[in-house]
């Protein structure tokens, strides 16, 4: 493959690049995702035109990110910004257009935000039910506090020991 990291940009709502004004409307959004920084290159309708860059819907571009950049997720977010604002002005023209990311890195991203937005909501759920069972337990304030002391303690030091372990051997 010619990219280490790689990102699918699906492009949806314009005209098929095989006809002039679709190609200027892909070109601008080449552009707008090659001008962010990270992008080593992108591979496109634009730079072969082959009937594989074509869909029933639209068409779709191979976005290649920087292999020295340690994190490839980091770039997500300027790409997304990148490809919003293309999408407003081509939507002028072309009020359909939808640019969507697709591929491993985005779709892990998504993932683990979606993860950890439910697990916040839940933990503010669960958390002031815990407290009073306990405090209905225990009797005290002091004596409910202490299991979330404790819980939190070994939360913590838990994931202290998979820090120093992960130094030397890969965690999943």
């Amino acid at each position: 493959s010619r990219f280490v990291h790689r990102v699918v940009l699906v492009v949806q709502g314009i005209p098929s690049p095989d006809g002039p004004e679709g190609r200027e409307a892909l070109s601008e959004i080449v552009a707008a995702v090659r001008a962010v920084p990270g992008v080593a290159g992108t591979l496109s309708y634009l730079d072969s035109a082959d009937e594989l860059f074509l869909g029933r819907e639209g068409s779709f571009l191979v976005v290649g990110l920087d292999a020295s950049t340690p994190a490839p997720e980091t770039r997500m977010g300027p790409l997304r910004e990148a490809t919003r604002a293309a999408a407003g002005h081509l939507a002028e023209r072309y009020p359909g257009v939808e640019l969507l990311w697709t591929g491993e890195i985005p779709l892990n991203l998504d993932v683990r935000q979606a993860s950890s937005e439910d697990a916040r909501a839940a933990e503010r759920r669960a958390l002031p039910i815990a407290l009073l069972l306990l405090l209905a337990a225990f009797g005290s304030v002091v004596a409910a506090l202490l299991p979330v002391a404790v819980g939190v303690l070994g939360v913590l030091l838990t994931l202290g020991v998979a820090a120093l372990v992960a130094r030397s051997w890969h965690l999943s």
